[in-house]
């Protein structure tokens, strides 16, 4: 139990660190034009991983959340009336910045709807994967009772943490510049899904008989 709350505390202080470097990152270093040209590398990455038919269903996907969301919801235009030219003398001095921040939530969040698309496309892969571990922890805690072997809190521990690490990692992945974004950076989905279907199958292999 006491891991349990440890956990979701560690939780929540990582996942507002890294939203507080990542709101630095928006609002003072990322610059549009170059998160532009790294999101088109991530979605040449995503072809390559899938296929250029499948990179169509997700981007489009996307693209028509983005406008539901951004431009018919109003949000854009609600966005961009602050940095409208005012005519006044000098208004470049905060303009300039204020046009920058604006194009980067409008960039970064199109970014996470994008990934939020890829997250689905493998959703069925990796629920088969997390079913098939699932199986598997159950027949082991089977035999393990059947050979009278006690349950195994260490183990649990491990899964615990593991399965809280990508959970963490899960919701970066969706907000995160893609600075780091590579050819394997579209197969993160599938990387979670083996780790969670193992900390399944670790936490019901390891389980009391009455659990």
């Amino acid at each position: 139990m006491d891991d349990v709350v440890e956990s979701k505390t560690l939780h929540g202080r990582l996942i507002l660190a890294a939203g507080a470097l990542i709101s630095i990152y928006v609002l003072i270093f990322m610059q549009p034009q170059e998160h532009n040209e790294m999101l088109r590398k991530e979605i040449s990455n995503i072809e390559k991983a899938i296929s250029t038919e499948a990179t169509k269903v997700v981007v489009f996907r996307a693209k028509g959340w983005y406008e539901a969301t951004m431009v018919e919801s109003g949000l854009a235009a609600f966005i961009d009336q602050y940095h409208q030219d005012t005519g006044l003398k000098g208004d470049q001095l905060w303009r300039t910045p204020l046009t920058r921040i604006a194009q980067n939530i409008k960039t970064i969040w199109y970014q996470c709807l994008l990934r939020v698309s890829l997250l689905i496309f493998w959703f069925w892969m990796a629920i088969g994967l997390i079913a098939a571990s699932a199986v598997d922890g159950l027949m082991q805690r089977k035999i393990k009772q059947h050979e009278f072997t006690a349950p195994s809190t260490g183990y649990f521990r491990v899964a615990l943490w593991s399965g809280i690490l990508v959970a963490i990692l899960l919701e970066l992945y969706c907000i995160t510049p893609a600075l780091i974004s590579n050819e394997i950076f579209p197969l993160f989905p599938l990387f979670a899904a083996v780790i969670i279907g193992w900390f399944l199958k670790t936490t019901l292999a390891n389980s009391a008989k009455n659990m």
